[in-house]
């Protein structure tokens, strides 16, 4: 005769995430929800002020910042400028889904996303560009930047 067999998990009432003992659980909850750094319509940039991680961009010049050199050369770097277009969270993390018009998707790609502390940084921009309501904001991508 076969017999049932009860198997106990433990689901992490923040993110979701199923563990197979509770102390997992408590430990993933310990880390608290996500807070983001920016908001859907904030300007960043994903490079540091010494360089750009760009030497080309084949889109609107308003959309980048020169650099004085690049990361391995003295030649003219960029740094592309995107709008944070969506936020989401993903294990206690924030998700960022990023825009430029830098880039026109013939030789770059245009959409993207980060996480903050974990793939590429984010730097605030102090800039104001016209979005022009070109559908920029809220979109969400499965590219990774």
């Amino acid at each position: 005769m076969p017999t049932v067999k009860v198997f106990t998990l433990f689901k992490c009432s923040i993110c979701g995430l199923i563990f197979d003992n509770e102390q997992g659980a408590l430990e993933c909850e310990e880390q608290g929800e996500y807070r983001p750094e920016f908001s859907v319509g904030d300007f960043v940039t994903t490079d540091t002020d010494d360089y750009g991680r760009f030497g080309w961009f084949d889109g609107d010049s308003d959309w980048v910042m020169k650099k004085p050199r690049g990361l391995h050369s003295d030649k003219q770097s960029f740094s592309l400028i995107y709008v944070v277009t969506a936020v989401e969270p993903r294990n206690h993390m924030a998700i960022y889904h990023l825009g430029t018009k830098a880039m026109t998707r013939k030789s770059g790609y245009r959409f993207g996303w980060t996480i903050f502390n974990s793939h590429y940084n984010l730097y605030a921009v102090d800039l104001t560009i016209a979005l022009d309501q070109d559908g920029l904001l809220g979109v969400k991508t499965d590219q990774l930047i």
